[in-house]
């Protein structure tokens, strides 16, 4: 019996016991009859209980309403630089252009406030904005109602949210193993205004997602003839042990879009926000068409994991000399959990989750968990006289869970520029942020 049927039980019976000495008019079976009347009310009506589930979550007797209400910061700071070469070679900005600076800066990466959850058990939906930009603007991240648990129909989902492309940049930006995603995340849409379809079969083993976006803005607007993409991910765990201690996870996806400029042009930094473009393609004018090709691989055996992910970009042109134009990325990253905490899964999404620590900082002795994490990645994005060059990143990183709620990570990554005009040159960036989402 939960904390406020307790109460409630103990309030009624304390009425019973001492009304018939104040009222006598009232019988005792008169009274208990009330009692089992408003019992029954509350196992059975919409009274929401309260309770901390590393986060505020609603619950009502028959669970078929949940709801959780949350808030998350992510601060950062950022140190580094680059050699001559480095410099000379990064993309020039401004009007007139002049070289790009690496400056020590600190900046909130995200502050968001959500609220999600389900109603009458078949309808889910999520409310999160951002309220982390330089400009000063608000943007909606996840904002979407959807239908789910409509056996045999598959759950469907409508409003702003990511397309279903890759294992790394479908995962919640909070679950990260590194502070800022990898250079093939260049390619990845992100979010958009759409439909999407999904399902998962055989005990959650297989899973498929299948939506119809319009490229939207960062507040969910978007206007212009055309500007549409079918994006596809399937995905499946073919070993999956001791409740994902130990598991494998295979994926593919595709999109296809129709190239607006924003569609057409790829740039990256050095997986780290607060450093400028290192490398781009500009934009590619006479662009007909994006088809975006990835595969995706995560290895989790108890406290070590393994993760990596190929993307082709094609552009089909027209007026270039060539049908296409075609640029790639990959990543391959290692992690090792020194507390033993392993990373989680989530079959029926085909994401993961950071460690829960098993003990809390400071309560009766507890560390919290401590996290190694190695990461190489790469970007191509010169073809046919397009792009600025390629850009090959080696990132180390350290992150400590001090509670399910509370993370602190450092990164150190070195950044390898390859530019098509000038010699290649080197950049040594550290990276440090707090973290707190609930």
């Amino acid at each position: 019996m939960d904390s406020v049927l307790a109460v409630r039980v103990a309030v009624v019976a304390g009425s019973i016991l001492i009304a018939p000495a104040a009222r006598g008019q009232d019988s005792l079976e008169q009274r208990m009859q009330a009692m089992e009347k408003e019992l029954a009310d509350m196992k059975s009506g919409d009274i929401l209980r309260a309770a901390w589930k590393d986060g505020l979550f609603f619950e009502n007797a028959k669970k078929d309403v949940q709801i959780r209400f949350g808030a998350s910061v992510q601060l950062d700071g950022f140190w580094g630089g680059g050699d001559d070469d480095t410099i000379a070679g990064i993309p020039k900005v401004g009007t007139p252009p002049v070289p790009a600076r690496i400056e020590d800066s600190v900046g909130f990466r995200r502050a968001r406030l959500y609220a999600s959850g389900t109603v009458r058990e078949h309808v889910e939906f999520k409310l999160t904005f951002d309220f982390a930009d330089s400009g000063g603007k608000w943007k909606d991240a996840d904002v979407y109602v959807g239908l789910v648990k409509i056996d045999p129909l598959p759950n469907v989902r409508v409003g702003h949210f990511k397309e279903p492309l890759g294992l790394e940049m479908y995962t919640s930006a909070y679950e990260h193993l590194f502070i800022e995603r990898s250079l093939p995340s260049a390619f990845m849409p992100g979010r958009n205004v759409g439909v999407m379809l999904s399902e998962a079969f055989a005990q959650d083993r297989v899973g498929v997602q299948l939506g119809g976006f319009k490229e939207t803005s960062d507040q969910g607007f978007g206007a212009g003839d055309g500007e549409y993409a079918v994006t596809a991910r399937l995905f499946g765990t073919p070993w999956f042990e001791e409740q994902g201690r130990s598991m494998l996870h295979l994926g593919v996806a595709a999109r296809r879009a129709e190239a607006p400029a924003s569609a057409a042009s790829f740039s990256s930094k050095p997986e780290a926000n607060l450093a400028p473009i290192f490398v781009q393609t500009g934009t590619i004018a006479s662009a007909d068409a994006t088809l975006l090709l990835a595969g995706e691989a995560l290895l989790v055996l108890g406290p070590f994991a393994l993760q990596g992910e190929y993307v082709k970009a094609a552009v089909s042109t027209d007026g270039l000399g060539t049908k296409d134009l075609d640029f790639s990325g990959w990543y391959a990253q290692a992690s090792w959990s020194l507390t033993g905490e392993p990373r989680r899964y989530r079959p029926a999404e085909g994401t993961y989750q950071a460690p829960k620590p098993a003990t809390t900082f400071l309560q009766g002795g507890g560390l919290g968990a401590w996290e190694l994490a190695l990461r190489w990645s790469s970007i191509d994005l010169t073809d046919h006289g397009m792009g600025t060059g390629d850009l090959d990143d080696v990132t180390v990183g350290l992150n400590w869970y001090l509670n399910a709620n509370t993370r602190v990570a450092w990164n150190v990554v070195h950044a390898m520029l390859d530019p098509t005009a000038g010699s290649s040159g080197n950049a040594d960036l550290f990276e440090m942020r707090v973290q707190f989402a609930f």
